[in-house]
């Protein structure tokens, strides 16, 4: 019964886009419907144009990479290769790998990431995700040794060096971590957390005043997470200035709506 639903759903979808095609339809932003018509068309027609827009309508679109898997993987069943949708195929992967890093569902992760990484090869970020997933997973080891290669073959991934810094951290090893978290705000000086992770260290290693300008950098990139403004009212509060811890609550609530005084 249930498949006789879907069934009828999507034929439903489909005839609702009947003299419709998938650049009319992304151009009203009707993007589930423009995948369905996608998938659908390649699925009838085993013409690889279909299976392209059907792949970065689920990707840019939709903002949902799981919902191109199936056809994805059915078509190098077929196939048994990616040729001509490489980068795409790899980008689903990656996408899907990251939605299941973001559930922390580890597991599922890095087998979706790995396959990112055998359809792409010079893929730095899924080799990335690859060792933060199995970081994450309690394989310290190998992850590290994979972020490490992540790196080198991409300097500008800055959310590995901190990875990176969090591992020596734990191994007690503090002048290679404070190492790693200036190296990851150096390659992005944009990058929020780099900034909130080098500040937490110096607040860790009695630089309490470092620390300050780390997490206002915080701020500037984004005024509107909490965690920069928690640390400065905590810092402010501990030395009795509450003319500064007045200041940041004013300002989260101008920004964002929400009065911490009554938190």
């Amino acid at each position: 019964m249930r498949r006789l639903f879907s069934i009828l759903l999507v034929l439903l979808v489909i005839s609702s886009c009947a003299g419709e095609n998938f650049e009319s339809l992304v151009k009203e932003k009707k993007y589930e419907q423009a995948f369905v018509l996608a998938k659908e068309k390649y699925v009838s027609t085993k013409d690889i144009g279909h299976l392209k827009d059907a792949l970065f309508a689920a990707n840019e679109y939709l903002e949902d990479a799981n919902a191109a898997l199936p056809i994805l993987q059915n078509h190098y069943t077929s196939r048994g290769n990616y040729e001509g949708i490489e980068n795409l195929a790899a980008l689903t992967y990656y996408n899907s790998a990251l939605s299941f890093y973001r559930k922390d569902n580890y597991d599922s992760a890095l087998i979706l990431a790995r396959e990112a990484f055998s359809v792409k090869q010079n893929y730095s970020k899924a080799l990335l995700l690859m060792g933060k997933a199995m970081v994450r997973s309690g394989d310290l080891k190998q992850g590290y040794l994979e972020i490490e290669r992540a790196v080198f073959m991409d300097s500008t991934l800055s959310d590995g060096y901190t990875f990176l810094a969090n591992i020596k951290l734990i191994e007690g090893r503090n002048e290679d971590a404070e190492e790693l978290y200036r190296k990851a705000v150096k390659v992005s000086e944009s990058y929020y957390e780099g900034w909130m992770n080098l500040g937490e260290f110096l607040w860790a290693t009695k630089r309490g005043k470092e620390s300050l300008d780390c997490f206002r950098k915080a701020l500037s990139i984004d005024s509107t997470r909490i965690d920069a403004y928690d640390r400065l009212i905590n810092f402010f509060t501990a030395i009795d200035r509450m003319d500064s811890v007045m200041k940041y609550m004013d300002a989260y609530q101008r920004i964002t709506g929400v009065n911490l005084r009554f938190q």
